[in-house]
């Protein structure tokens, strides 16, 4: 299953993301809801449809009867008919009723995603704000790549230290002076 807050693809069994460790119970009940209110929708659908039908062949055969034969009681078959639309009617209105709660509990999980994305960002930014108290000393034999290497862990990112202490040619640094990491 895939989380809906931090887009983590999980297996099926899992009750909390790997990732983020969000409750995915809810998700997956909501899901299952959903495929029901699908299904009991086909099932109402092909029973009116059914029903329309009956209603109908049921008028064709009693315009078309003659007055002498014994006419056909179809009012059983009717009643039993519409006796199963009401409770089909029913179901309708209790997946209803489920699926405004689950959307009610969806829409708070959604708030709290929100909530929790909102807390990373202020923290990414309260630590990006925090300066750099990190120095380095340039020896001989040394580049930006190398440094870059050792302090940033990938020698492209050698311009982060060209930007933070406004060299101007990269491909000249004096060794001893001091650069800002």
């Amino acid at each position: 299953m895939k989380c809906p807050v931090c887009q983590t693809i999980n297996s099926d069994n899992v009750s909390s993301c790997s990732e983020c460790h969000s409750d995915l119970e809810a998700f997956t009940q909501l899901n299952f809801l959903d495929d029901q209110i699908k299904t009991k929708g086909r099932i109402v659908m092909f029973l009116s449809v059914a029903l329309g039908l009956l209603v109908l062949s049921g008028g064709f055969l009693l315009m078309n009867m003659s007055g002498t034969e014994a006419p056909i009681n179809y009012s059983k078959e009717l009643k039993k008919s519409s006796d199963d639309n009401l409770i089909l009617e029913a179901q309708v209105k209790d997946l209803n009723e489920q699926l405004s709660k689950a959307n009610g509990s969806l829409e708070r999980l959604q708030n709290s995603q929100e909530a929790i994305q909102g807390e990373n960002a202020q923290e990414t930014e309260s630590q990006s704000s925090e300066p750099s108290a990190k120095t380095h000393t340039v020896k001989e034999g040394e580049s930006l790549w190398s440094i870059s290497t050792d302090h940033y862990g990938d020698g492209n990112k050698y311009n982060k230290l060209v930007q933070q202490n406004n060299i101007e040619n990269p491909n000249m640094i004096s060794v001893g002076i001091t650069l800002i990491l």
